[in-house]
């Protein structure tokens, strides 16, 4: 579960083209727990965006110019992979979500 928030941020409307803008949000679904996501442009574009008209260079803009805003939405990481750099602040309360056990599965083990 992530915050709207963070597709929110003035650096993506502000610094970014509209298809880059789209394209971070496209991103942000399949962003790995840690806030990673593929580096590879042809990667990621086959994660993000596969059915689409977007180009593995469309993609390379796009990382090019996420990690150019200020400050950068994402950097580097291990591995040859990008960071969305507000992952974790954005999503303070994502590992206790994840914990969370829902009502719904308290209430039916409850019973047995």
């Amino acid at each position: 579960m992530l915050v709207k928030e963070f597709s929110w941020d003035e650096r993506i409307w502000n610094q970014l083209t509209t298809k880059l803008g789209l394209l971070f949000v496209s991103a942000i679904p399949h962003t790995e727990s840690d806030g990673t996501l593929p580096g590879r442009p042809d990667h990621l574009r086959l994660l993000i965006c596969p059915v689409s008209t977007y180009t593995a260079e469309d993609v390379a803009e796009a990382i090019a110019a996420w990690m150019a805003t200020e400050p950068p939405i994402a950097i580097s990481a291990p591995r040859g992979r990008i960071k969305l750099t507000d992952f974790e602040a954005a999503n303070y309360n994502l590992d206790h979500l994840r914990q969370r056990r829902s009502r719904q599965s308290r209430m039916s083990q409850e019973s047995r």
